[in-house]
Order: structure tokens, then sequence, then C-alpha cells
């Protein structure tokens, strides 16, 4: 499974780069270009020379004026999402107001041209490199403190996919993410939002029981209270008997204050651990809310950026992020 955003030269999501490139043809061409009609002039390469075809009908190539407070402005506000090899990067896909946008080639340029940008050029192999790895990675919904988000209910390759908590991880970890890990009062609120907003029934986080080898320290137990942690980051959460709210259901299946582990109780010790922290909206009348469930029930999912991941990578050769 492939979570991508294509990029299509006609009508496309697009990125941009600025630089003393784009200065140095500013000057070349405000008089040049000033009037000119974009349809004129054919294909328009040559690192911003014509106006480019796909235009006509007394559209124009944008220019910039440093005389004009608004635009100085424009350029000095602009959005830089990374900046490799001392140029700047802004990516239409990432930012809200343009994450939905599909534009001609004339418009991205334009869109660019006004923060004193313009359509990303491919000079070096460096930089293909680089702006094909930032495709691949996969598509992001949502950006918030710093973190990148991937709800799987919004791309059509996983807007119906349900999966156990392993194969979710997996999922997410295939593009340098991880399971989310509510590790704060703000992200809790934004995941607890997201789902209300989107109507999703439930969701996997990357909280997950120490049940395994390894977790009989005395500091863990007993394991349904202090045995908890995120497995996306390695950070352990809060006792379950300290009570914050949005966050543990103060009731489940069985009527108890979750955790609960109760599918054994309920099944005389037959039941799967319920080792695993989902997030149901109002499933028992309760809200949304953190439930402990076995983890191989099916449930859509939240990714965010994995620092592990994405550090790991980057620390290879020839890899750029």
């Amino acid at each position: 499974m492939r979570l991508t955003v294509g990029i299509v030269l006609a009508l496309a999501v697009f990125a941009i780069v600025e630089g003393q490139r784009f200065r140095r043809q500013r000057q070349r061409q405000r008089g040049r270009l000033r009037g000119r009609q974009a349809g004129r002039g054919g294909g328009g390469g040559g690192g911003g020379g014509g106006g480019g075809g796909g235009g006509g009908g007394g559209r124009s190539l944008y220019v910039p004026d440093p005389r004009n407070p608004n635009h100085v402005n424009e350029c000095r506000n602009r959005v830089i999402h990374e900046t490799s090899g001392g140029r700047n990067y802004f990516y239409s896909w990432k930012h809200p107001q343009t994450r939905n946008l599909k534009v001609d080639w004339l418009d991205a340029r334009n869109v660019c041209r006004r923060h004193c940008m313009d359509l990303v050029s491919l000079e070096t192999p460096q930089e293909n490199t680089l702006i094909r790895n930032r495709i691949q990675q996969g598509v992001i919904h949502e950006t918030s403190g710093g973190r990148n988000y991937f709800y799987s209910w919004k791309h059509p390759q996983t807007r119906n996919l349900k999966v156990d908590w392993l194969d979710a991880r997996n999922v997410c970890r295939r593009h340098c993410m991880d399971l989310v890990s509510l590790e704060t009062p703000q992200e809790n609120t934004l995941i607890r939002n997201r789902i209300q907003q989107d109507n999703v029934e439930f969701i996997w986080t990357s909280g997950r029981k120490c049940n395994f080898d390894g977790c009989d320290r005395a500091d863990l137990r007993p394991i349904l209270i202090n045995g908890w942690f995120w497995s996306g980051s390695g950070v352990k959460m809060f006792p379950t008997n300290r009570r914050f709210a949005g966050t543990w259901s103060s009731t489940g299946g069985g009527g108890r204050p979750q955790p609960d582990n109760r599918e054994p109780q309920d099944n005389s010790g037959f039941g799967e651990d319920e080792a695993c922290v989902a997030i149901l909206n109002n499933f028992y009348q309760d809200g949304v809310a953190w439930h402990d469930v076995a983890c191989s029930h099916k449930k859509p999912f939240v990714c965010e950026d994995s620092d592990e991941i994405l550090n790991f990578v980057r620390s290879r050769a020839n890899v750029q992020l």
C-alpha cells in the first residue's frame, strides 16, 4: 500500500522553492514580462522565462512589485515547510489553505511568485531526491504542534480499512510514522475533536499494556494501573487510577471504569488480554474516551510522525528527508 501524493504537471499539487535564482530572474524579467500574456511564447521554459502554455485569455505571469507593501508582506510572511541545501521549500498539500488545491501550471506559478518563490526546478540529483522522497513519504492530513498526522478514514486507499493493532502500526511505520501517542492534553483534544467531527466510531492509538517478557519490574505493578505506555514514543502513561477529563472512560462493556481487562473476566479467563488502547466515540454513551481493547480487534487508525524512525532513516547514507 502506498499512501502517496501524486504530482501531475497540469492539474496538480505543487512544491515551490525560493532563492537567489528567483531574485535574479525578477530583475531580468520585470520589464520584459510586465503586461505579457501567458499564452504567448509557448512552453515558457528556461527557469522562469515566458509565461508558458496553459494560459491564454489575458492571463499573465505575476511579477511582485517591491514598491508595493502588500507584495513585500506576502514575501516576508511566506510559509516555509523545509530548508535543504540553502533553499526553502513550500508544499501545497501541507498548508491548510492549499491542502486540497489543484491548479493548472500557470496558476501554480502565480501562487508561488506572490510569495517570492517559483515552482521547483530539479537542477541537481540531490534536489530531485529530496522532492521524490517528500512525495513518497505519504499523505499528511493535518499538522499541529510541529507534528504531522494521517487519518486512515480520509485517504482513498484506507478509507474503509479496519485492521488489528499491529497491522495498523505497520501501515504507519512504512511511512516513517507510528500510531498516535497522546502525550499532552492538547494532542488528546486534537484527536478527540477530529474523531467527533468526522463521526468515526473508534480508532487505534499506540497505547499498550506491558504484558510481555521484561514487564515484571516493581515500578510497573500492578500492571493494570502502572503498566501502560505509548509504544510509538516509549513514554510511560500516567497511572490509570489518576483520572483526567477526556482520557480513560468511566465505563465500558462491563459497566466498570477503564481499563478493566474485561474479555478474560467475561470468558472465564479464556478471553484475550485487553492490552491495547483505543479511543471509542460514545460507544457506551460515555463520550469520546480511552478504552483497553484486545489487540486483535479491527479498527481505523491515526498515524503521526515517528522521531525514532525519521532519525534512523536520516542516519542512513544518501537518504534525505
